[in-house]
């Protein structure tokens, strides 16, 4: 299991942050629906550092 995305709708002084944790995804979340989105990343390129 990986952890892709993270929304924070109110912690201390974070309010209302999506934060991506995966290159290969492009991830967004709509607050008014209430809607996530995730999308492969077409310019992802696997093994790119090694």
């Amino acid at each position: 299991m990986e952890l892709v995305y993270l929304w924070v709708e109110n912690y201390k002084n974070i309010h209302k942050q999506g934060f991506n944790f995966s290159p290969r995804f492009d991830c967004e979340f709509d607050d008014e629906k209430k809607e996530l989105t995730i999308d492969e990343n077409k310019d992802y390129i696997e093994n790119f550092f090694w």
